[in-house]
């Protein structure tokens, strides 16, 4: 998940330290699946949805979690908008 951290926007990592991001996405250690389910895009902006398929703990397993992303394009680059 580390580097999953420098597709954030410049704005985003300006507001969110790195390490305040991986307590966040739990550093992804106990990730089962993402799956894709819809992009929407207008301009320079696209909607990503998922599902997340996780385990909190040896005990509890096979969470299921949605997940929408903005991204936005800028200067030829993609950038994650985190918290939209």
């Amino acid at each position: 998940m580390a580097g999953a951290y420098e597709f954030l926007s410049p704005a985003s990592k300006a507001s969110l330290p790195k390490a305040n991001y991986l307590k966040r996405t739990g550093g992804g250690r106990f990730w089962r699946t993402v799956t894709l389910e819809k992009v929407e895009c207008a301009k320079d902006t696209c909607k990503v949805s998922m599902v997340l398929v996780y385990d909190l703990s040896p005990d509890v397993k096979n969470l299921r979690r949605e997940i929408v992303e903005t991204w936005i394009q800028d200067e030829g680059a993609w950038w994650l908008v985190e918290g939209r």
